[in-house]
């Protein structure tokens, strides 16, 4: 897909809080590879006291994590077994193969 151009309205991003206890949840699209990255979500975190977090989320099994992936540390990390997640599957939504996966966050006080 094509992310939006800036003023527009969002595509391909979005912007959530989490409830009393910190919990997120997301639903979307499992996203595309392109230019040799695995499949991906950015996630910057941030809350008032606390350093903000940028990262991104990877799927185990990928075949372009770690040294296949043409993005490569210090900018991307997908050998990182703390961003690999894996994915079950969770049913069907409207008549479409859905999974379920968890990224734990953790900040660091500021």
């Amino acid at each position: 897909g094509q992310y939006h151009a800036a003023g527009t309205t969002y595509r391909l991003r979005g912007v959530l809080k989490t409830d009393a206890k910190g919990t997120f949840a997301f639903q979307t699209i499992k996203p595309g590879h392109y230019d040799n990255r695995p499949r991906h979500y950015h996630l910057i975190v941030s809350s008032p006291g606390f350093v903000a977090l940028t990262t991104q989320i990877y799927f185990l099994g990928d075949p372009l994590l770690g040294p296949k992936d043409s993005c490569q540390p210090p900018t991307c990390k997908s050998g990182d077994p703390g961003r690999v997640i894996p994915l079950k599957a969770d049913g069907t939504r409207q008549g479409q193969p859905h999974e379920r996966g968890t990224f734990d966050v953790v900040l660091v006080k500021l």
